[in-house]
């Protein structure tokens, strides 16, 4: 072995091959053969094959795919950042299928998540807290949403991979003066640019403030040259790509608007329940299993830590100052050893190392608190921009609603989660020494890796099997296109021409695409008879024709248009024409011989930011050969906090134990790891139920996640869970209803187009259902802010989406009883409670000893009154509400008598200690004459017609000295009419 590589092997920071083998543990899932049965993968695999395509053609960076939506082409390629399918066709140029590769980009993420996370934590907290941070990175529930369950999002997931690696090389390029760092910085920007649109959109701000943050706590602003250098190269690698979209998007429907009335964001916030919720083992017997949006508990709480230590530190510190600035300032004695201690005999000032974060004062220790705080803002900034608090935000600021889920920025909390993790290791470091290979703080550090690891166990084993897709034909892709719609894989066709008025669902191409025969664009069927038309020459990107005529004819061709296609006539530029209703091309041609090209050509704006870009790309490689050789190695030992030999051996054989209890233990008991529920019932579930819906399907029950009590504006959020009985043939949607007495009028309500998951994007097309799975449907009715603050009922429901008809609810004999299935009493509350100290008008009276009628207001002018009610405890009769105007001898002159809230909060309702807002309209006689009137109020029971007693502060009130008046009437208020 020679010397140099004797020195590289001694330098190099063990704490990369512990993240290597950390990272088994979530890779290992993705070792077996297929690829995970998602959404996102067949998208991704098919953009995959169809630039792969393109390169057999020799179009290395093509910004058309010619085949794609039902064979018009489509302009995927324009808007699609290319870096993750360029890596996935790099992977299969060396020799493996389209699924292997999809699968080692998939690895090559979970690489580039636990080593930029290190890499960057390490330059700040030191190599142990490092670890961890890299565990907390990649061991998040939101991780093996994406990469196993619900997600194959491989752009979005590639890109937040890339963010520790970003500040890393800003790190070095800030703090440690390393130019040569600005080709990382570059490099990595470039590469989140050209990974997914709205990371880099959402990063970049986080990036800007990271870079500041950094120049203001080192004091070197001298440096925001070779950051702000780096960004602009960065910027300039990319340019070939995002500025095009910038500009095109305009040929197409992609904006905010679009968005939002196809896919929009306010249905896909979260909750503060979402992101703290434990994790779930998944339910086998679920075609849609939950998997909640969390944070992560394990590493909430590790954060958590580092945050209390943080603030106990700045209590201390501040302390501290105050004590020694309150200090009176003593005359030196002529004993110039005297110094000023407490009666232990230390010094006040002396630091208390249990109460410390750090060991000192030093400006290391300084500078790990200042990142514990900027981090602790970038969590709560991104934990704010995925509530509903933040829509004023999503709905002003350009582009955002583009993005479509707020919860995208998981990626940035996670980043802050994983880094304020990985520093409660420097807590127990402080506390306890760190010598030797057993120390207490590597105990910590064992014990922490473990939990991380293990908190998020149950989602190593997928519910469904992997899907094997091998090398995927044309045929394949066609086929998906067709039964999913997804077109031009994409859910929504948001790069459709502008021009066209309609979306086409198929085209006159696909049988000759499904039967696997030659297929040209041109459209034969609309030439006259005597033109004939011979292909010339055909290509990814072009398509030549000759053309012979005895007359003048339209050439139409089965392509969507686009600006950068050009039609040349015997050489020559001529027209195109855009036809109704799709927007395909047409090109007039001329009687006689010629010859026509039609073919996809680099705009002048693409060509020049394709110059931009390559002489940034000359720049990045000059910076790197002017300052190559300079500096540490990637490999290099941190400055401190290094893992020593027997450490890092510890650590490796810890890890490697857990793996081989995972592969021979754990793997072949999954069961150990998930749920299975029975066929026709839901464990776990709240409210279990089986209620048949026209013999299809089977209505499993419900969970009231909220809870039965929810605010005025709030989500009342229910989850329902249905069984299809037999294979459906018609796609059902799903509603929930919030319905009030005594109608039961629907005042708000959720509908699901198809049963499932909105807020994730996981529903599930009844015609997809299995008579073995049941399906979840969530719903998250948001309940109106006016809404009277009653008791209301939930009722739910199935109808046709073509007819608009509902299933219809049978009895066990098989008769129909109702077409919607009542759940359960749901309680709406006031936003604001109204507090009985600012009544308009208080009194104090007591109603058959169960309610408090505590004040009320009257507006004369409509004849309106308000009263306000209190129960005590909680009532089994429905009583109501008698308001009477009556003269000076007792004769009824007006009246408003009824059931509480019109009809619509009877009081065996009332929850004890709430106060009802009890509005009553009085019916005055038209000739009622001038004088002077009585409002009495007061309950009775509409069976007996008794009223209750009423108790004033001085005792029962029987009757009135004016004239007699039946026990239980309240006398309100006097007033005069007419006078």
């Amino acid at each position: 072995m020679s010397e140099g590589v004797k020195k590289t092997l001694a330098n190099l920071d063990a704490g990369l091959i512990l993240v290597l083998l950390l990272l088994t543990f979530a890779v290992s899932p993705l070792l077996r053969s297929g690829l995970p049965s998602m959404a996102d993968v067949p998208i991704h695999l098919y953009r995959l094959v169809e630039l792969d395509r393109c390169w057999q053609d020799g179009v290395y960076y093509p910004r058309w795919a010619p085949t794609l939506a039902f064979g018009y082409g489509y302009p995927l390629f324009n808007f699609a950042p290319p870096l993750p399918y360029f890596i996935a066709e790099l992977f299969h140029v060396l020799g493996a299928d389209f699924e292997t590769a999809i699968k080692l980009l998939a690895v090559l993420c979970f690489l580039l998540y636990g080593l930029g996370m290190y890499l960057f934590a390490r330059e700040v907290l030191g190599a142990k807290p490092a670890l961890l941070a890299a565990a907390a990175y990649v061991y998040t529930p939101f991780r093996f949403r994406e990469a196993l369950i619900y997600g194959g999002n491989y752009p979005q997931i590639l890109a937040m991979a890339l963010y520790p690696w970003i500040l890393w090389a800003f790190h070095r390029i800030i703090v440690e003066d390393r130019p040569k760092y600005i080709v990382a910085g570059a490099l990595s920007y470039a590469s989140l640019m050209l990974s997914h649109n709205f990371h880099a959109l959402v990063f970049t701000p986080l990036l800007l403030a990271y870079a500041v943050y950094l120049m203001w706590t080192t004091k070197k602003w001298s440096r925001a040259r070779e950051a702000g250098l780096a960004l602009a190269l960065g910027l300039g690698l990319s340019a070939f790509f995002w500025v095009p979209v910038l500009h095109d998007m305009r040929w197409t429907p992609a904006r905010a608007d679009f968005y939002i009335s196809h896919t929009d964001f306010h249905r896909r916030f979260l909750s503060p329940r979402d992101l703290v919720a434990w994790p779930v083992p998944l339910d086998t017997s679920a075609d849609n299993p939950y998997l909640p949006f969390s944070l992560g508990a394990a590493i909430v709480v590790l954060a958590g830590i580092s945050l209390a230590a943080l603030a106990v530190d700045t209590g201390y510190q501040v302390w501290k100052r105050w004590i020694r600035r309150s200090r009176p300032v003593a005359r030196p004695l002529a004993d110039s050893s005297f110094r000023p201690s407490t009666r232990s005999g230390r010094s006040p000032l002396r630091s208390d190392r249990a109460l410390r974060l750090f060991a000192s004062d030093s400006s290391a220790d300084t500078f790990v608190k200042w990142h514990l705080l900027f981090f602790a803002l970038v969590l709560a900034a991104s934990v704010f921009m995925m509530l509903p608090a933040s829509a004023p935000i999503w709905e002003n600021v350009p582009f955002l609603p583009i993005g479509e889920f707020p919860w995208r920025l998981m990626g940035i909390a996670n980043l802050a989660s994983a880094f304020l993790a990985g520093a409660s290791l420097c807590f127990w470091s402080a506390r306890w020494s760190d010598r030797g290979a057993v120390s207490k703080a590597l105990l910590a550090l064992v014990v922490s890796l473990v939990i991380v690891v293990l908190s998020v166990a149950v989602y190593f084993y997928p519910t469904k099997p992997f899907i094997e897709y091998d090398n995927p034909s044309l045929q394949d892709y066609f086929r998906y296109e067709l039964s999913t719609q997804t077109m031009g894989t994409t859910v929504i066709g948001e790069y459709m021409p502008v021009w066209a008025r309609q979306t086409p669902t198929t085209s006159p191409l696909m049988p000759a695409y499904l039967a696997g025969q030659p297929v040209e664009k041109l459209n034969r069927e609309d030439l006259p008879g005597s033109v004939q038309a011979q292909l010339v020459e055909h290509t990814v990107v072009s398509d030549r024709y000759r053309f012979t005529s005895d007359q003048p004819f339209t050439a139409h061709f089965y392509t969507f248009y686009f600006p950068a296609w050009r039609a040349y006539l015997d050489g020559q530029p001529t027209e195109i024409q855009i036809t109704d209703p799709f927007a395909l091309i047409a090109v007039p041609v001329p009687a006689g011989e010629h010859e026509l090209l039609l073919r996809f050509e680099n705009l002048p704006l693409w060509t020049a930011m394709n110059t931009l870009s390559a002489i940034a790309l000359l720049a990045v490689l000059a910076i790197w050969v002017l300052y190559r050789g300079r500096g540490a190695r990637l490999g290099h030992l941190a400055p401190d906090g290094a893992f020593s030999r027997n450490q890092a051996l510890l650590l490796g054989g810890v890890l490697l134990l857990l793996l081989l209890v995972k592969v021979l233990l754990v793997d072949p008991q999954t069961t150990w790891f998930r749920r299975h529920s029975p066929v026709g019932q839901v464990i776990g579930v709240q409210h279990p139920a089986r209620v048949n819906l026209d013999d299809k399907i089977l209505f499993l029950g419900y969970d009231l996640i909220s809870g039965d009590t929810v605010r005025q504006g709030e989500d009342l959020h229910v989850r329902l869970y249905w069984l299809a009985l037999e294979p459906l043939d018609v796609n059902y949607s799903s509603f929930l209803h919030l319905d009030a007495p005594p109608d039961y009028v629907t005042w708000a309500t959720s509908d699901n187009l198809h049963p499932g998951d909105p807020q994730a994007l996981t529903d599930v097309p009844s015609s997809n259902w299995w008579t073995s799975t049941y399906v979840r449907d969530e719903h998250r009715l948001e309940v109106p802010s006016d809404i009277p603050p009653v008791q209301y009922l939930l009722r739910v429901g199935l109808y046709d989406q073509g007819t608009g008809e509902r299933l219809m609810v049978l009895a066990n004999d098989g008769s129909v009883i109702g077409d919607s299935i009542t759940l359960q009493p749901v309680r709406v509350i006031r936003a604001k409670p109204v507090s009985p100290r600012r009544l308009p008008h208080r009194v104090e009276y007591t109603l058959g000893a169960q309610i408090e009628l505590l004040g009320y207001d009257l507006a004369i002018e409509d004849w309106e009154l308000t009263l306000y009610w209190r129960a005590k405890a909680v009532m089994e009769n429905d009583y109501t509400v008698f308001v009477h105007l009556v003269d000076q001898r007792g004769k009824l002159w007006g009246q408003g008598d009824s059931v509480p809230m019109r009809g619509m909060y009877p009081t065996s309702a009332w929850l004890p200690g709430q106060l009802v807002e009890d509005r009553h309209v009085i019916q005055i006689d038209s000739i009622v004459p001038p004088g002077s009137y009585r409002m009495l109020v007061g309950m009775y029971d509409p069976v007996t017609l008794e009223r209750l007693q009423a108790v004033g502060p001085e005792g029962p009130v029987l009757s009135e000295a004016e004239g007699p008046l039946p026990e239980g009437a309240i006398t309100l208020t006097q007033m005069g009419i007419g006078n």
